[in-house]
């Protein structure tokens, strides 16, 4: 991360802690969900035990994964979904 964005994340963890009373490792994972950093997303699910695989993304491969390993999570952004939803339709579909 560079710096500012460091800072920044760093400061607003802070900032719930003082104005909501959030603890800081719990505002560290909401402020990681609302700015969709992957890596603070990725350590809650470490942190919960659940098995957590890193690839480059194709639609395909990610749904052929999904259903192989009846993975019950996936962390993606919108446009992840709608490139698997639209495989998903797709008249070449198994």
């Amino acid at each position: 991360m560079d710096d500012a964005l460091r800072i920044s994340f760093e400061e607003m963890v802070y900032w719930m802690e003082e104005s909501y009373g959030i603890p800081g490792p719990e505002a560290y994972m909401l402020l990681g969900q609302m700015f969709h950093i992957p890596v603070v997303l990725a350590v809650n699910y470490l942190a919960h035990g659940c098995p957590l695989v890193l690839m480059n993304f194709e639609a395909k491969l990610a749904l052929d994964l999904i259903q192989e390993h009846k993975v019950s999570a996936f962390l993606g952004v919108t446009t992840m979904l709608n490139w698997m939803m639209a495989v998903a339709r797709s008249p070449f579909a198994k």
